[in-house]
């Protein structure tokens, strides 16, 4: 059986990626979802991947599914492709 982190990228790369799109690309829509529920600005798409994974810890604290990690893992490769294509601007 894969690690957690190998089972992460196939879904990002493979499954999810065939039925969702790109991470980073979903991502960022949620972010200007969000903002407009919010009524501010959007929420960039690294940053929605990170709550996302905050989200997957707190089920990880309360139930014991292997996939909340291999969730977890999977928010952060696509936060990490976000910063990449889209680096924080320095203030």
């Amino acid at each position: 059986m894969n690690d957690i982190l190998d089972q992460a990228r196939a879904l990002v790369r493979g499954d999810r990626n065939r039925s969702y799109g790109s991470g980073v690309v979903e991502m960022e829509r949620i972010g200007r979802m969000w903002g407009g529920l919010l009524d501010r600005e959007p929420i960039d798409g690294p940053t929605v991947a990170m709550m996302m994974v905050s989200l997957k810890l707190v089920r990880a604290t309360v139930r014991d599914n292997p996939d909340d990690l291999v969730d977890c893992a999977g928010y952060l490769l696509i936060a990490g492709d976000g910063r990449m294509h889209n680096p924080p601007v320095e203030q």
